[in-house]
Parts: structure tokens; sequence; C-alpha cells
């Protein structure tokens, strides 16, 4: 059993996240998808999907955990894609904030 198991409480929040990101994840968003772009990603999970199905080493070797293994690359990139929206939906909500601001100071 993993040992994330055994602290729920704690595992089951961002821990990895810096504070300034935990109240701010916009400003994540932007850095990650500035550092990475949709196709980097695919690119990165396939291989990562592919390295785990063609090995004989535990705990691939059993079908449970390579059937796992595909549906969390698929939830992922759903994960990325529903981030990378969120990011752009933020942007552009800021945009037309920017425009109206300007609209209203002439």
């Amino acid at each position: 059993m993993s040992h994330y198991f055994e602290h729920l409480d704690f595992y089951n929040n961002p821990v990895r996240l810096p504070k300034e990101y935990r109240n701010d994840p916009i400003a994540f968003l932007e850095k990650f998808f500035c550092d990475y772009h949709l196709v980097d990603l695919r690119t990165f999970q396939d291989e990562i999907l592919e390295t785990c199905l063609t090995t004989d080493s535990p705990p691939f070797d059993n079908p449970e955990k390579r059937a796992d293994i595909i549906l969390l690359h698929k939830n992922m990139e759903l994960l990325f894609e529903a981030a990378f929206l969120i990011l752009k939906k933020h942007e552009a909500d800021e945009e037309k904030r920017n425009r109206k601001d300007t609209t209203a100071d002439e």
C-alpha cells in the first residue's frame, strides 16, 4: 500500500504547491503553461504511458494496474486541457476588465 494512504488528511491537500501559488493558483497556471504547451504535455504523457505499459516490472506487470495507468493518463490529459481553458478564460476576463477600465478612464 502506498505511504500516501497513511496520511490522508495531509496528502488530500496541496503539499508541493508553494504558498504563493496556493493563494493565487492562476499564477501557477500562467507559469506552467508558459513552460509547457499542450502538445508537450501530451507527448510526455504518451512516453510515460508507453514506458509503463511495455515494462514487465511491478506494479505494471498486472493488467489491472495497466488499466489504472491508462485511465489516469486519459484523465490527466483532460485535467491539462481544463487547466489550460481556465487560464485562457482568466486571461480573456482580465483583458476585458483592462479594456473596460481604460474606456472608463477616457
